[in-house]
């Protein structure tokens, strides 16, 4: 910007270049286009694929009844952390620390609430786990599950992802090769993550990844 007032052109009188130049360093008012001196809509764009404005400070997006705004799909990561699940019911059998959970009975299940934002599509789930010399195939089932808000049994609620623990020693992780159920309603649904123990051993859960896509503003978390 030039400066930080505009210079007075009087008509009639001849101007300077740097002066007139000035003048379109400042913008007031409502920016709309036009086209031969007269006000058009939807002839031009803001910017261009290859040639975009870097960041833009925006008070409010509002809709247009002929044309509503699109904005680009977002990928985004929701983390599971082991001290996020809670044994069911009464049972015994899971110890946390702020590295790992572990399981050590079997029949044990533990539960962590899933924040995902409405209308996101999941794309990705992914477990990390660290296996010892006890551990058998599928010894620890990890299901991203969702229920509707009339689930009055432990059992009302449907698999959407599975990423088991497998026969494997030291840390690895497991990605699920199926997704289903992948749009997120949250009118209707509440989602978790739900670990079981099929055999007696010590399991260690060391968190869970969720890949989803957005299209919105969202905060960077």
């Amino acid at each position: 910007m030039a400066g930080t007032s505009w210079p007075d052109l009087e008509g009639g009188q001849k101007a300077r270049a740097s002066d007139v130049e000035a003048k379109f360093d400042w913008i007031e008012g409502s920016i709309v286009p036009m086209v031969a001196g007269n006000k058009t809509d939807g002839a031009y764009d803001l910017g261009e694929s290859s040639y975009r404005w870097n960041v833009g400070y925006i008070k409010e997006l509002a809709s247009c009844a002929a044309r509503e705004i699109t904005l680009q799909v977002q990928t985004r990561y929701y983390k599971v952390m082991p001290g996020d699940l809670i044994p069911r019911s009464h049972q015994y059998g899971w110890d946390i620390n702020p590295a790992y959970g572990q399981i050590f009975t079997a029949g044990t299940v533990v539960i962590a609430p899933v924040h995902l934002p409405q209308g996101a599509s999941i794309t990705g789930f992914k477990v990390f786990w660290y296996g010892q010399a006890s551990a058998s195939t599928a010894a620890v089932e990890c299901n991203l599950v969702r229920s509707n808000h009339s689930a009055t049994n432990a059992t009302d609620f449907l698999t959407m992802a599975a990423a088991n623990m497998i026969n494997t020693l030291g840390a690895y992780s497991v990605e699920a090769t199926s997704l289903t159920l992948t749009t997120v309603d949250v009118t209707s649904y509440n989602y978790a993550l739900r670990l079981y123990a099929h055999t007696s051993a010590t399991h260690y859960f060391e968190g869970a990844l969720i890949t989803y896509q957005i299209k919105g503003v969202l905060p960077l978390l």
